[in-house]
């Protein structure tokens, strides 16, 4: 079951965005009507919720609003947002911006009425009154970080003079603090994650995770607030690692599974967006489009009991994010598909290694995983993370090594997400779980004409596999194609055919502290710097975070610029034209996206953001 009540949820997301001036919304009941009883306030909280389900927000603009930034491009919309190519009448900007004050106008009339339900107990009030404080501040997070100074609303518009509804915008750093405020609020009032269940719902340690990725984004650019907020960041971060509740998922791969397969994982996921339904009769309105528009391209589809799915794919990955993966590294091949289909079809075909660097496709949110029959054409019950796990780890280790450099906790943090990353807890935590590092001849035969088959078996593992090189008819070396996973012990090699006898070979298994930093890379406060710079992408590429990221790192626009010269020396695939576009256009007046024209035109107070 889902943790909403999606049947309710409905009313709400059939009803229209509402301008932050409206002073009559239409999505509610009048207050004096409202408010009242249990079911009352839950069905207003659900109506908060919906903001996350909304065309605008992470339903149909998921992925289409450059906040991958280097790691993907659009190569399917264009002249707008999608292909950093935007304006003040651009339709997704307008459409992000409503739908999140339209949240935030149905969280204030919530947090303003909720005490006229008398008959509800105080605890079941301030749980309803915590998880929406939580929604607020998290709306006016999306809308800072993209806009910088914008109006804060925090009670509701009930008339029509000038002065209550033309806001003029508030400086972004008296936008964080109230996000803060709320945040910190709302970490007293919502109920602890097993509590709650799921992710799907506010929760403290989704709170906790949240105040700390708030409190990051104040330490960097443009805000700059630097060192108290880096200590803010690794508090928080640290009291949902002291929760003996958290760890990670032994299965990347597992994570983004039990997404599509509707099956919570509370140690790893402490915050999803919910979807639900195969968009079909009554949950017409509830599916969403992950893996949709971020999957693996396949169009064409008419079965729609196939294991595969439509996907009609807006995004391709770039030559950076696959590079950065290093050898062994098994997060590379899950987050960008080594393969595509034949269109319409289940059949997949496979890339060879290192080519087609700007025409993958993102490979994290695969239709395939889904078992809800049948698929709709577009549609999809995926959930959506928000919050992981690892992202804690890693937040706590940039905070750390800021304040004090890479210190052993520091590098600790990282560490438990590479060998995670890296298949090292496939067996469970603890156990014996490798990959084939290198295979060694120990006797060449003879008499071998053409290569001959190598065999991998044994070692408790699988997926291995490699190939003969002969020389003066002796077998001179075998070279990896894949190194497996879940090797306990070694496996045993065999070599046949190619009309030779008496070839030998063994194989040498990884070690579990493959998977860890360097010594350069942790060897100062710079290097680790570095090192998280690209550690952050492998872990948590395509999940929306990489240009704020940029931003606060006060790198953005050199990252894109690199990725354009990766793009223009690139060989000439299909898309590479539209990739050298989206790299192209992005200047720094893209930190930030325009004010909405319409919403200037409506409100003399507010300004327009640099360069639009």
């Amino acid at each position: 079951m889902k943790a909403l009540k999606y049947l309710v949820l409905v009313l709400f997301t059939t009803l229209s965005s509402c301008n932050i001036l409206d002073v009559e919304p239409k999505d509610f009941l009048s207050p004096e009507q409202y408010y009242n009883t249990e079911k009352e306030l839950n069905t207003a909280l659900t109506g908060v919720y919906s903001t996350f389900i909304k065309g605008g927000t992470f339903l149909n603009n998921l992925g289409r609003v450059g906040l991958d930034a280097d790691e993907v491009y659009n190569y399917r919309d264009q002249n707008s947002v999608s292909n950093y190519l935007t304006g003040p009448n651009d339709e997704k900007i307008l459409n992000f911006w409503r739908d999140y004050y339209a949240g935030i106008t149905r969280a204030n009339m919530l947090l303003k009425n909720i005490d006229k339900a008398v008959d509800v107990s105080k605890e079941k009030r301030a749980v309803i009154k915590g998880e929406t404080l939580f929604l607020r501040g998290f709306f006016y997070f999306m809308l800072v970080q993209n806009f910088g100074d914008v109006p804060l609303i925090l009670q509701p518009i009930e008339t029509s003079g000038v002065d209550d509804i033309q806001v003029p915008r508030t400086p972004a750093v008296q936008v964080y603090g109230q996000i803060i405020s709320d945040m910190e609020q709302a970490a007293e009032l919502v109920e602890d994650i097993t509590k709650v269940g799921n992710g799907g719902r506010a929760n403290k340690s989704a709170v906790y995770g949240m105040l700390a990725r708030v409190c990051l984004y104040m330490a960097g650019k443009p805000i700059n607030a630097g060192r108290p907020m880096y200590e803010e960041a690794k508090k928080w971060a640290k009291k949902v690692m002291d929760n003996p509740t958290h760890k990670l998922n032994n299965s990347y791969e597992d994570v983004f599974v039990k997404l599509a397969t509707d099956k919570y994982d509370i140690g790893e996921s402490l915050f999803e967006i919910e979807f639900f339904g195969n968009g079909l009769g009554i949950y017409a309105n509830l599916g969403g489009f992950v893996g949709y528009h971020n999957g693996i391209m396949n169009n064409n589809v008419t079965n729609t009991e196939t294991n595969v799915g439509q996907a009609f794919a807006y995004l391709q990955t770039t030559a950076y994010v696959y590079n950065t993966f290093g050898n062994g590294d098994q997060r590379r091949d899950w987050a960008i598909a080594p393969f595509t289909y034949t269109g319409g079809t289940d059949n997949e075909v496979y890339y060879a290694q290192g080519a087609y660097l700007f025409n993958r496709f993102i490979g994290k949110f695969r239709r395939a995983s889904e078992t809800l029959r049948p698929k709709h054409a577009s549609r999809t019950p995926q959930n959506y993370p928000i919050l992981r796990f690892s992202d804690v780890l890693l937040m706590f280790a940039e905070a750390e090594n800021e304040l004090n450099g890479p210190t052993q906790d520091a590098i600790d943090a990282v560490n438990l997400v590479r060998r995670r990353g890296y298949g090292k807890f496939l067996n469970g935590a603890g156990a014996v779980s490798e990959s084939v590092k290198q295979i060694n001849v120990t006797n060449g035969g003879s008499g071998y004409t053409s290569a001959p088959t190598v065999t991998i078996s044994g070692g408790d593992g699988v997926g291995a596999t490699a190939t003969a090189v002969i020389a003066s008819g002796k077998v001179s070396a075998i070279n990896i194609t894949n190194a497996g996973r879940k090797f306990k012990t070694a496996p045993v090699i065999t070599i046949t055919g190619g009309a030779g006898t008496g070839a030998t070979a063994t194989a040498v298994l990884t070690q579990i502290t493959d998977a860890d930093l360097t010594p350069v890379q942790t060897a100062d406060e710079v290097s680790f710097r570095e090192m998280l710079y690209t550690e952050r992408t492998r872990e948590l590429a395509f999940e929306n975070m990489r240009k704020a990221d940029l931003v606060r790192w006060g790198v953005f626009v050199t990252k894109m610029k690199q990725s354009l010269a990766d793009a223009n020396s690139a060989v000439a695939y299909s898309s590479i034209t539209n990739a050298k576009a989206y790299f192209g256009n992005a200047s720094e007046r893209d930190v930030l996206w325009p004010i909405p024209g319409s919403e200037i035109g409506v409100n003399a107070k507010l300004t327009q953001n640099p360069g639009y």
